[in-house]
């Protein structure tokens, strides 16, 4: 993983979190939780980016994606079930004679 992933991946976790919030339809704790770690990761790569370290040797960084990662990931599951459960049906189409 290069130094801009973290930047552009926070980012768009970020703003993605913020698109949920602003739909009412969603429950608000999944834009909250999607838009806080969108923030912390953005934050930490912006800070591994300019060459600050929060940990010798980048552990934080590492750490920070291995615990964020899999946590995202079942963000956007939870998130593509209440999506999927939300979409409108298609009208019944009558029978064909």
């Amino acid at each position: 993983m290069s130094l801009a992933d973290g930047p552009f991946y926070g980012l768009t976790m970020l703003l993605a979190g913020l698109a949920v919030a602003l739909d009412a339809r969603y429950p608000r704790w999944i834009a909250v939780a999607g838009a806080i770690a969108g923030a912390v990761v953005l934050t930490n790569g912006l800070l591994a980016f300019a060459g600050v370290g929060l940990a010798p040797a980048g552990g934080t960084d590492l750490m920070l994606f291995v615990v964020v990662l899999p946590l995202e990931s079942l963000r956007l599951m939870i998130l593509g079930r209440i999506m999927w459960r939300h979409a409108k049906r298609p009208a019944a189409q009558p029978p064909v004679e």
